[in-house]
């Protein structure tokens, strides 16, 4: 590649890069018609691109915005999008991410079995990241979906991932209150 192409590719990608922070405000302001618009464009050209990092990013937002527009359907197609290039590149924690919306996506069109199994994934691999805050939100959003399916049995695995939960925060509350008070010794 020459540096003339070479400077183009950069300054293409600088240029997607800034797009997509300003469609990510966007979407935290509530402009979410403006955002799709950016959004939209850019994803096509990072996909030429082969950018994944970007188009990490395009898909997380475009989850994002889809979830924000109630369109939980096409919400739910990109968190599986983001789910499949996060796992791709190996990040984790950002497939956590798209395990977790994805299923909210899919609770949300009652696609609940679905989402108990995208809810399952993103707990595990919440505790597998060490990420125990994570993991006690995912298994309260399990709980949830397990009572939105209804059945003595649900209702039963349900309340036990809600203790599991209450348990989990309560041992985080006393490893942060054991932590202060060594730091108050210093």
């Amino acid at each position: 590649m020459s540096n003339e192409s070479r400077a183009k590719a950069n300054e293409i990608a600088l240029t997607i890069q800034t797009l997509v922070r300003q469609s990510e405000r966007y979407i935290m302001d509530g402009r979410l018609d403006e955002a799709h618009t950016i959004l939209r464009r850019i994803e096509f050209i990072a996909g030429r691109c082969k950018d994944s990092g970007t188009l990490l990013r395009i898909y997380a937002a475009l989850s994002k915005m889809y979830m924000g527009m109630n369109r939980f359907e096409i919400a739910a197609l990109h968190y599986q999008r983001f789910n499949e290039l996060a796992l791709e590149t190996g990040n984790e924690w950002l497939q956590a991410d798209a395990l977790e919306g994805r299923s909210i996506a899919l609770q949300k069109i009652g696609s609940l079995e679905d989402a108990l199994r995208a809810m399952a994934e993103a707990t595990e691999l919440r505790g597998q990241l060490g990420d125990s805050r994570g993991r006690v939100r995912c298994l309260r959003l399990q709980a949830k979906v397990l009572h939105s399916i209804g059945s003595t049995g649900n209702a039963s695995r349900a309340e036990q991932l809600d203790k599991q939960a209450e348990e989990e925060e309560n041992q985080q509350k006393k490893m942060l209150g054991a932590g202060i008070k060594e730091l108050s010794r210093l």
